[in-house]
């Protein structure tokens, strides 16, 4: 009722194109950009994971308290994947 006269006719559905198997679009500049910031987040989240593991289990044991071991692992860890 609201809709244009062109709207209101049955339409058919799109059809895909397939592509040649030949054919090879490279990534875009964004997903090229998104794909290096989540591999720099990961090798810096498990590189300060690692540090934050040593550090908490240094202060897990001077301090005679276990939950500065996930803190330490999870803050070392996230910090690093920032900014790396």
């Amino acid at each position: 009722k609201y809709l244009p006269a062109s709207a209101q006719v049955e339409q058919a559905a799109p059809t895909w194109q397939s592509r040649p198997t030949n054919y090879y679009e490279p990534p875009s500049r964004a997903w090229q950009c998104v794909s290096k910031l989540q591999s720099g987040f990961m090798i810096g989240g498990a590189l300060g994971g690692a540090f934050g593991f040593l550090y908490g289990t240094f202060a897990a044991i001077k301090y005679k308290h276990v939950l500065y071991l996930p803190i330490a692992v999870l803050q070392a860890g996230g910090a690093f994947g920032f900014f790396l």
